[in-house]
């Protein structure tokens, strides 16, 4: 796992070798073992590594055989000796033992149809020393990022944001319309950045440049086709049983030590259990949880570990830690983001990092296979049941939904940051005439033609929250809260093949008489006890609402009624002034939302 980053200069000036060393060192948490750079006149191009194959002869860049192509990549290719042994059947010669030097192979052999050979996770960079082109290209599931600038003439590009910014070239213009977004949904859009002249490499897909300008191309995208029930559920249960299995296989590849983390609930245990069965080592296992009973699954998994025999390790997580890590975490994230999950992950990481480099998690369950409680309204949207399980937050009972109206619904079911009505309440005139002007219409109109591409409202659900919710929050929230801590983390139900299943998957596979990821469930009795099977599901949380009303308030609302952040411009200073003052519990997550986006603030603008 690394960090990788680069500036071409179309014009052929030379870059400068302190610029391209100073994006690297604010990656150095991303790979702290080598550092390798390429650097002939007009472009220069770097990674920082963090090692886990090839320890003695992984160092890269990488370079083809025919010496026209440099490669520099972030991600492990699970599939790579396989291609490898394939390439050397045609004649290809390597130097290293590395993922890295296959791929660059690979492209000079295949070209851009490298990318559909490759299984595993990546953010990659391939510079034509002939042509002065260069392709940037990320994975399907978005696992790991990578953020470009374009502006005159001068291609910069780096994993992290922070480390972009390093080019002082690169204008800080805010975009309205991210930022509108932000606060609805407490993430940037996958497909813009916060600053407006930053963009991101699609997920799935690539960026080419070739004199200065740029092209993009669209390699791969989750679509949720559900096939007939037409089968019995053993076979059902059988062919995930076997996809895992192999996911979970190649994913403890390394040449370091490896782990689980074990929150306790049916994803990760289930992880575990498999990983225990095939791992020749004992396993290391990790938790966090915290004082409040509520928001604590420590019995459980203490209880599993035990029972699994795992070498276990735990961490209780208080108010004032929690806290710190989250300011922290603002320059690693380096747009606004406020999932105070991110804490939580954040600790288990560095909890994880003291015993081992990589874990497995059990990301991308809940969108694959029906996890979250929303999605037991949208399969019987319009008639929405008198009780439902959602923690907070939306206010959808309180009219009477028409079956043209599930975008909206849903858009509602997402909105968990700063409502609409409350959003337009509390803006500037400047601001609301900001949004007015850049269209923040389009991203609604993108929403609901996305959402309106299926006839079933589950499976448009579930394939919006694969391509945007999962990616936005969760792929983000996972990849910078692990290499903060230099910690790799791998997702086996993010294998293509399990994604390929879980799109297909009918959806009453994935809900059924009432339980989430049925299928799931089916398959975890074959691995786990019932006290982990049968439990409800609890997400991965922090007691954030208690905390706002006691030991975090007064800082929070010194922040945000401060002259610095009545200033900003985004919000009407009186009306901001009441809301934060009038702060009573209700609203929380609106307001972590803006708090969070003022210490954003201060960390890009003001520092």
């Amino acid at each position: 796992m690394c960090g990788i980053a680069g500036v071409i200069n179309y014009h052929r000036q030379p870059t400068q070798p302190s610029l391209l060393a100073s994006m690297l060192a604010s990656l150095k948490h991303r790979g702290p073992d080598q550092e390798g750079v390429y650097h002939q006149g007009h472009v220069g191009i770097g990674m920082r590594r963090l090692k886990i194959i090839a320890l003695d002869n992984g160092a890269q860049p990488c370079y083809s055989n025919d010496g026209r192509y440099v490669l520099v990549f972030n991600g492990e290719i699970y599939n790579y000796r396989l291609l490898r042994a394939e390439l050397i059947a045609q004649g290809f010669r390597f130097e290293t033992e590395s993922d890295a030097e296959v791929i660059v192979n690979l492209y000079q052999r295949d070209g851009e149809a490298f990318y559909q050979r490759l299984d595993g996770m990546f953010a990659l960079a391939i510079y034509d020393r002939i042509d002065d082109t260069l392709l940037l290209a990320r994975d399907p599931a978005g696992k790991k990022p990578l953020l470009y600038a374009l502006h005159d003439g001068v291609v910069s590009f780096s994993s992290e944001l922070n480390s972009l910014l390093k080019d002082e070239r690169i204008p800080r213009h805010i975009d309205p319309v991210a930022l509108d977004y932000y606060l609805r949904f407490r993430v940037v859009p996958g497909d813009r950045c916060i600053f407006q002249n930053i963009s991101k490499v699609p997920v799935g897909g690539g960026v080419s440049f070739a004199l200065g300008k740029e092209s993009r191309q669209h390699y791969w995208r989750v679509a949720y086709q559900p096939e007939p029930d037409e089968k019995p559920l053993e076979q059902w249960i059988d062919e995930i049983d076997e996809y895992l299995n192999q996911a979970i296989s190649k994913r403890l590849m390394a040449e370091v030590p490896i782990g689980t983390m074990l929150s306790g609930g049916l994803d990760s245990s289930l992880i575990t259990a498999i990983a225990c069965k095939q791992s020749r080592h004992k396993l290391k296992t990790f938790a966090v949880g915290f004082n409040e009973s509520a928001f604590s699954e420590l019995e459980y998994s203490r209880r599993l570990a035990k029972e699994l025999g795992t070498e276990h390790h735990d961490f209780i997580i208080t108010p004032g830690e929690a806290f710190d890590a989250a300011h922290d975490l603002v320059k690693h994230f380096g747009e606004p983001f406020a999932f105070p999950s991110s804490i939580a992950s954040h600790f288990m990481y560095r909890l994880a990092r003291q015993h081992v480099a990589v874990v497995l998690g059990g990301d991308g369950a809940d969108e694959l296979f029906g996890g979250y409680a929303r999605y037991s309204l949208v399969a019987n949207f319009p008639h929405l049941p008198a009780e439902h399980k959602l923690p907070r937050k939306v206010d959808l009972l309180n009219k009477t939904w028409r079956a043209d109206e599930f975008v909206e619904c849903y858009k509602r079911l997402l909105t968990d940051g700063v409502g609409g009505q409350l959003r337009q309440q509390l803006y500037s005139r400047s601001m609301a005439l900001r949004l007015a002007e850049e269209g923040s219409v389009a991203q609604v109109r993108s929403y609901r033609d996305e959402l309106t591409m299926h006839s079933d409202p589950l499976s448009a659900a579930m394939e919006y929250d694969f391509n945007h919710w999962m990616q936005e929050a969760q792929m983000v929230k996972v990849d910078i809260a692990s290499m903060a801590n230099s910690l790799e983390v791998r997702a086996p139900f993010l294998d293509r093949q399990i994604v390929g299943f879980g799109s297909r998957l009918p959806g009453q596979l994935k809900l059924h008489a009432g339980k989430e990821k049925y299928l799931l469930q089916c398959l975890a009795k074959r691995y786990l006890p019932d006290y982990i099977v049968d439990r409800k599901k609890q997400e991965l949380a922090v007691p954030l609402e208690q905390w706002m009303v006691s030991s975090m308030k007064t800082l929070i609302i010194d922040t945000l009624t401060s002259e610095q952040a009545l200033s900003r411009g985004y919000f009407n200073p009186d009306k901001l002034r009441q809301f934060v003052r009038e702060f009573d519990g209700s609203h929380s997550y609106a307001l972590w939302t803006m708090y969070m986006l003022e210490k954003w603030h201060q960390q890009f603008f003001d520092n």
